[in-house]
């Protein structure tokens, strides 16, 4: 490992040129051009120092460090791969819309520069912004990354392609521009929607753990998928495609889809509940408990839909309270086939086979189409 210093002597700009570089700040150049096993800092001592500085082609280091005292410009006209640290200069220029990436354990410092390109994170490795950055180009997440410390401005697109923003990561991620939201990766980290952003969703997307908040902005999710795993859901005013949920589903606003799918044990919890056209559970394994918040109104408009799909895998729907019901509100012309068991549930406006009003142990197979009014006993 060797430290180099851009000291500008060289006979172009070129960071492949090692007349440009020096094993001191503002020492002689002509030391060899840095590596990925190299730190390379731009302290603006030398001559030369503070023109700019070219990379010409796809580079790697170890690690980068601006100081205050460079005041000239780095063009960044291809891709750069960082290891580990990161500094920005608060006083340079940067120029050129070409990647960074940061591939292994880094704290990166932004000292109030906005990155004008794509940001990359590759690799297991946690990176802990130090203050907060701001990122116009695509952020992309293609490995199982940590993010922790400040908040990182998007104002570009969001691209999950790898394993994702993992749990526990404290950083916050704002979007804040115009975009897609791709890949099948799982964001982790508290995720929030601002600002004049407009965000297109681009096939299936996930989220995972964190708090998921839209309140101002617009979403475009025809055609496209997103899956919530133990989410907290603030998003009010949002219409989705095709949700599905797995997991606690913590509403603090209603949660609005045309069809919504629910994944092994569901239990929704906070102060909403959820309005779908098409609601499914398909109970492949053994068994599977879907717990809706007590007191609580869900509405259904065109279809409610429960299957066991194996003998003995039991589908059962209840309240969060042993005592208080949960309930349901259906459209007249709701399509209910439903092979569950039900506790301490309610149907308004349209019921669902009940006793007396309460959908109670229901353990049979009920399969019926289109039925405008149904017994009230059985």
């Amino acid at each position: 490992m060797a430290d180099r210093y851009w000291v500008g002597g060289g006979a172009n700009t070129n960071w492949a040129t090692a007349g440009n570089w020096s094993a001191s700040s503002g020492g002689a150049g002509g030391a060899t051009v840095p590596t990925s096993a190299d730190n390379v800092f731009f302290t603006g001592v030398g001559v030369n120092s503070n023109g700019t500085s070219t990379i010409g082609t796809a580079t790697t280091i170890l690690s980068l460090s601006i100081t205050a005292g460079f005041t000239g410009t780095i063009a960044h006209n291809f891709a750069l791969t960082i290891v580990t640290n990161v500094t920005l200069g608060a006083n340079y220029n940067i120029t050129g819309g070409a990647a960074l990436t940061i591939s292994g354990t880094s704290n990166m410092t932004s000292n109030g520069r906005t990155w004008p390109g794509s940001l990359s994170f590759t690799g297991t490795a946690t990176k802990t912004l130090v203050d907060n950055w701001t990122v116009t180009g695509l952020f992309s997440n293609n490995g199982l990354t940590t993010l922790n410390g400040n908040t990182l401005y998007m104002g570009s697109s969001l691209s999950m392609t790898g394993g994702g923003l993992v749990a526990g990561g404290t950083t916050l991620l704002i979007f804040q521009g115009t975009g897609t939201w791709s890949g099948p990766g799982v964001v982790n980290n508290n995720l929030t929607f601002g600002g004049t952003c407009l965000i297109t969703l681009s096939g299936s997307v996930q989220y995972g753990s964190g708090t998921f908040t839209h309140v101002v902005g617009s979403m475009i999710t025809t055609g496209a998928t997103i899956s919530f795993t133990g989410s907290t859901y603030n998003s009010p005013g949002t219409f989705w495609d095709n949700v599905n949920v797995t997991g606690t589903m913590t509403l603090y606003s209603t949660l609005s889809a045309y069809e919504m799918t629910l994944m092994g044990n569901v239990t929704f919890a906070g102060t909403h509940a959820i309005s779908v056209s098409f609601l499914y559970n398909n109970q492949a394994g053994t068994a599977a408990t879907i717990t809706f918040q007590e007191g609580l109104y869900y509405y259904i408009e065109q279809g409610f839909f429960g299957y066991q799909t194996r003998i003995g895998a039991i589908l059962h729907f209840t309240s969060s309270s042993a005592t208080n019901r949960a309930f349901f509100t259906l459209l007249a012309d709701t399509e209910i086939n439903l092979l569950a068991s039900f506790t301490r549930m309610e149907a308004i406006g349209r019921p669902v086979r009940t006793f007396n009003g309460t959908v109670t142990d229901c353990i049979n197979i009920f399969e019926f189409h289109d039925i405008p009014t149904m017994a009230a006993t059985f």
